[in-house]
């Protein structure tokens, strides 16, 4: 259940629907975004495949799964918390719109790990949900953590009450933004019976923390006599309140190694049994990243802790609290965080099992923590530094940036964009840098000057590469740059972004035969990719042509008497090929061909697109 070396969770396994399902819509929120990660989210929920692909390489195929996302999802996050890809594509920009920021109050954080699905049979006799409840960001990181499934199927009885929880948080979510979107899973919920039957538990309670009429500590609620704390990022009031909280004074805490150094009173420290991740398993892969918890910019491992986990025993019984909030004053007191309540018998789900298969079990990665002060200058200037910077980030967050795209005829635009930094003077200190570049635009970067509108323009930018993403770029030497991404209001954004998009993408004959391919066979994605037969973006194998050995005439013919609405996506996308690509002979030929096709599709649909 809870062993970090055997007991491995994949996202995408996650929220591939259930046999005979799709998804028709789902929310999910996340304190940090990986752009990268979030890329791949859309194999899962259109296709039902968790695939391992390069998207260096394999961009193209993929293409159809993410232009279908915003229509599906939105996701939740805190604003300036979008992590900035190594490698930047113009497919992030379909994803511009599914994405919702959250400026959260000063000194907390929008902090929760949440997904809601809602699946629906492929027959449409019924309708079920999925939710998730984490520990994780929606990120690259491969840190040891804990999720709870909970499925549920859509009925007439009401359970408003007991998902409550559920429900009022979806609805505190649809008030930040895309409300419309969120209307039938908040008015579904209520009547979904959700099933625990596969964890042990025999009730369940859904917590969300610091929305209106949430915010006490569920964890507090109830007295009980032993607890059993997993939190990666700590505060010594907040382990000290714990084990005082307990009747018999008994407090297991597994964390982090520098965390407790670095937070943890000597006192607190010898009050507890205080147990770590051995050495050798933290150390074995690194990687740079930002705090999960806004609290630091540190070194950290992909295989440290980032499972935040409360166990409380009562005698026989057990609850069990799985979710998002650290062990932290600011988690319980200030932030937006969400937890799931799991009560049953100890031997199941409780504190005595998990101490017995985390710490006991002879094959352990645990051993316990010897405190260690470590309060070098060094470590204090660099907490001065993050302190600051966190600073200067939530003034930018807090920031409406406004701009406008410029036409300049053809295919060019310009982007200027109003910065006011009017009144950041008082926490950007004199040895700090503020700059900013749009996305996909790295090499044009503008730096800001602080007590003024800063009015900055990027030139002759292409359709394809507009982008409502900015970059900003705080910078101290020698200290780590930070940069992260904020969504800004673009005022005349062009409504054939996405076409040009598409155009740029699909560039080739060669390119736009598979693409139909694509569509029209339901095994073109396993066999594209798992067995790998077309690599690097369709560039090589044996074009596919309308009679050929491959044909395209019979998969349309199938599709014609099968599903109407193939035949109009393909119509569609028709439509939209550029002149260049019209001109090729291949295409060309296609195009005359597909003049009977159109016949078939009702006429109103055609209005519908365009067409």
């Amino acid at each position: 259940m809870l062993n970090p070396t055997t007991d491995r969770l994949d996202y995408g396994d996650l929220l591939i629907p259930p046999a005979g399902f799709k998804v028709s819509e789902a929310v999910a929120t996340t304190y940090s975004l990986d752009l990268e990660t979030l890329l791949s989210i859309p194999l899962a929920l259109n296709f039902s495949k968790n695939l391992d692909i390069d998207f260096k390489e394999e961009i193209v195929q993929i293409h159809e799964a993410i232009r279908r996302t915003p229509s599906i999802l939105t996701l939740y996050c805190q604003k300036g918390n979008i992590k900035v890809p190594e490698i930047q594509q113009i497919l992030y920009s379909y994803l511009e719109k599914c994405i919702v920021e959250i400026v959260p109050r000063k000194s907390s954080s929008f902090h929760p790990k949440v997904w809601v699905l809602r699946y629906e049979e492929i027959d449409g006799r019924q309708i079920r949900y999925r939710v998730l409840v984490m520990s994780r960001n929606m990120t690259l990181d491969k840190s040891w953590d804990v999720v709870a499934e909970l499925d549920g199927v859509l009925g007439r009885k009401s359970y408003k009450n007991k998902n409550a929880g559920i429900s009022d948080f979806v609805r505190y979510l649809a008030r930040k933004g895309r409300k419309r979107k969120l209307s039938r899973i908040i008015k579904e919920l209520s009547f979904v019976d959700f099933n625990i039957n596969g964890l042990g538990a025999t009730d369940f309670h859904f917590h969300p923390i610091g929305i209106p009429l949430y915010h006490e500590n569920p964890v507090l609620q109830k007295p009980f006599d032993k607890l059993l704390v997993i939190s990666p990022f700590l505060s010594n009031g907040m382990v000290k309140k714990l084990y005082e909280c307990s009747k018999y004074r008994h407090l297991i805490l597994i964390s982090r190694k520098d965390e407790m150094d670095r937070r943890l009173e000597k006192g607190v420290v010898e009050d507890i049994s205080a147990y770590h991740l051995i050495d050798d398993y933290v150390e074995s892969e690194f990687k740079f990243d930002i705090d999960a918890d806004g609290q630091q910019d540190a070194l950290k491992s992909y295989h440290d802790i980032h499972a935040k986990l409360y166990s409380t025993k009562t005698g026989w019984n057990s609850s069990l609290f799985i979710g998002s909030a650290n062990a932290s004053e600011v988690a319980f007191s200030r932030n937006v965080e969400f937890l799931l309540e799991l009560s049953g018998r100890n031997s199941r789900i409780g504190y005595s099992m998990i101490f017995k298969e985390l710490i006991k079990d002879k094959n352990s990665l645990f051993q316990e923590y010897k405190c260690e002060q470590d309060d070098t200058l060094k470590e204090n200037e660099a907490e001065k530094h993050e302190d600051t910077v966190r600073k200067i980030q939530y003034e930018l967050i807090k920031l409406s940036v406004q701009g406008e795209v410029i036409s300049l005829g053809g295919n060019l635009y310009d982007v200027v964009i109003d910065v006011d930094l009017r009144n950041v003077e008082n926490v950007v200190p004199h040895n700090y840098k503020i700059a900013c570049y749009l996305f996909l635009h790295k090499q044009s970067i503008k730096p800001l000057k602080k007590s003024i509108v800063n009015t900055v323009r990027w030139s002759n930018i292409v359709e394809a590469e507009l982008s409502s993403f900015l970059v900003f770029l705080i910078t101290k030497t020698p200290f780590p740059l930070k940069q992260f991404i904020v969504k800004v209001n673009l005022k005349k954004m062009p409504a054939g972004r996405y076409d040009s998009i598409f155009n740029m993408l699909i560039d080739n004959a060669e390119k736009f035969f598979r693409y139909i391919h694509f569509l029209l066979s339901d095994n073109y994605v396993e066999e594209a990719l798992i067995a790998g037969k077309y690599k690097k973006g369709w560039k090589t194998g044996v074009p596919l042509d309308i009679f050929g050995k491959e044909p395209i005439f019979e998969e349309l013919l199938k599709a014609a008497s099968r599903d109407h609405n193939r035949i109009v996506y393909i119509d569609q996308i028709t439509e939209k090929l550029s002149q260049e690509l019209q001109k090729q002979p291949e295409v060309e030929q296609f195009l005359k061909f597909w003049a009977s096709f159109r016949k078939l599709i009702p006429h109103k649909k055609r209005k519908q697109y365009g067409n």
